[in-house]
């Protein structure tokens, strides 16, 4: 089980999932949001994500 942050739910890769999840469990699924992928691939998309907010919070930073 991971915890994913809030900002994540914007990030196009992580709506990619979404759609994924809606396909294999669609909206009735109880409980948590489960995304069918594996681990490895969620850790890729984790880490993409994080670095993308990462250049954008610097590259603000740096153009003021």
């Amino acid at each position: 089980m991971y915890l994913v942050p809030v900002i994540y739910f914007n990030h196009p890769l992580f709506g990619d999932l979404l759609k994924e999840a809606e396909k294999v469990h669609g909206f009735n699924h109880p409980g948590r949001i489960t995304i069918p992928c594996g681990v490895s691939e969620s850790e890729k998309v984790h880490m993409r994500i994080g670095g993308d907010h990462w250049r954008r919070r610097r590259f603000r930073w740096l153009s003021k």
